[in-house]
């Protein structure tokens, strides 16, 4: 029978798998989640993804799980998206223009918009939080406001000509203003708070309320506590334009350059191409863009293999070297402990 102490440095040789981080990923494995003219757009804690297929003309929602893999969301009729899974596995996006939510309990229902105004023509429901609590837009009377749908109440933002893209687990929310007094101006809305942020227009937020999204032409990084700006970049000086599009709570970013493709990026590496961190199975794949990344590091988006695009889950896979490291720090417990017993 093995004795304790063995058992004990036999856990510790399990180390390298249990304190590895995404953070520390040098490679990721792909996999193809949905059919040719699928696109992957949010993924949750849970590693579960969602996005768009094709149906004939149209597009439909999904939702696709390690388990259970592609489920068809449904759809109020017309082109169909699902934009954003929070950890509790609702969904929320757009379908036939109107602005919906899919729970496990209740399936695929529409999202009113105000209360007041019987116009309910548009809609579109960009992210969810933990909470529940869902930040798009409605569209009354052919004027764009940033919409809260919350406990059954639709609370309008104060200003008109504007959509809410994120919202975090502490109700920071942030969006875009499209029109005058502040045409393609962000801003950001906390509880009793709210700024415009000027030019730089917010994509996505996290629990740091940090902001990414683009400012002119090129993708940016903004914090708010405190307030500071970092240029994330182009993957190449002759791409046209990059934009973020997700941040995880380690803040890492993903995103597109647009000429060359999906990046990762984080403050310790800068901007890196996707499309060259892949593992060695995973070759003859390009990764057009990067569209959501939870905080285990995987990351979902747009690939294309022989000339036909997909939607992707990236699996990122540990370094050698975080390994050696951990390795070591196992082995030099073990010796630690021989010395001590004998």
């Amino acid at each position: 029978m093995p004795s304790r102490f063995s058992i004990i440095c036999r856990a510790l040789l399990l180390l390298p798998v249990a304190i590895t981080s995404p953070a520390l990923a040098a490679t990721y494995t792909v996999t193809a989640i949905g059919p040719a003219g699928s696109d992957a757009y949010g993924i949750n804690n849970l590693g579960n993804v969602v996005g768009s297929t094709p149906n004939g003309s149209a597009t439909d929602p999904f939702m696709w799980t390690p388990g259970g893999g592609l489920h068809d969301l449904g759809t109020l009729g017309g082109n169909s998206v699902a934009r954003a899974i929070n950890d509790n596995n609702w969904v929320v996006g757009q379908s036939n223009d109107y602005a919906f939510r899919w729970t496990p309990a209740a399936g695929l229902t529409q999202l009113g918009n105000f209360v007041a105004i019987t116009d309910t023509n548009y809609g579109d429901a960009r992210g969810i939080n933990n909470s529940n609590t869902i930040i798009g837009c409605g569209d009354p009377g052919n004027y764009s406001y940033t919409q809260i749908w919350t406990s059954g109440a639709n609370i309008p933002f104060v200003s008109s000509y504007s959509f809410g893209t994120a919202i975090n687990d502490s109700g920071v929310y942030v969006g875009q203003l499209v029109d005058y007094p502040y045409p393609n101006n962000g801003y950001f809305q906390a509880p009793g708070y709210g700024s415009g942020l000027g030019t730089f227009l917010p994509d996505a937020i996290n629990n740091s309320n940090v902001m990414v999204g683009i400012q002119g032409t090129v993708a940016t990084l903004d914090s708010l506590s405190p307030f500071s700006t970092t240029t994330i970049g182009k993957l190449n000086g002759s791409d046209s334009s990059s934009e973020a599009f997700a941040i995880n709570s380690l803040s890492q970013v993903v995103g597109v350059s647009t000429g060359t493709g999906a990046f990762l990026w984080d403050s310790t590496h800068g901007i890196q191409n996707l499309s060259q961190m892949l593992a060695p199975g995973s070759s003859g794949w390009t990764i057009l863009s990067g569209n959501g990344i939870n905080n285990s590091g995987q990351i979902v988006g747009l690939g294309q293999l022989g000339g036909q695009q997909f939607a992707i889950l990236l699996t990122p896979v540990p370094e050698p070297s975080a390994i050696g490291l951990a390795s070591l720090g196992a082995a030099g417990l073990f010796l630690a402990a021989r010395r001590r017993k004998s």
